[in-house]
């Protein structure tokens, strides 16, 4: 009988422990997420280096910037800020 406690309390603990695991992991950033006021626009997006890319566009200026959020220095790091009108090829 004192056994059987003791297994089922084992189990109920580690039970505990990966409900909470799974409540408190971090989620990823997505593309879904979009937001835009008057003047900005902005949006995440996975990148093909396994960081995370944050794309902002300021429609009043007409630029655009691509920001990379880097897990091993855990830094945002600009790759490049450009007028909004090179996003959409050369001009004819």
């Amino acid at each position: 009988m004192r056994s059987q406690k003791a297994g089922i309390s084992i189990l109920s603990v580690s039970a505990v422990i990966l409900f909470l695991s799974c409540v408190f992991v971090s989620k990823p950033s997505r593309a879904e997420v979009s937001v835009k006021d008057r003047d900005y626009m902005m949006c995440t997006f996975p990148s093909n280096t396994a960081n995370d890319a944050l794309y902002i566009a300021d429609t009043r200026n007409g630029m655009f910037g691509v920001f990379v959020w880097n897990n091993t220095t855990r830094s945002l790091e600009p790759m490049a800020v450009r007028p909004l009108g090179d996003a959409f090829g050369p001009k004819r």
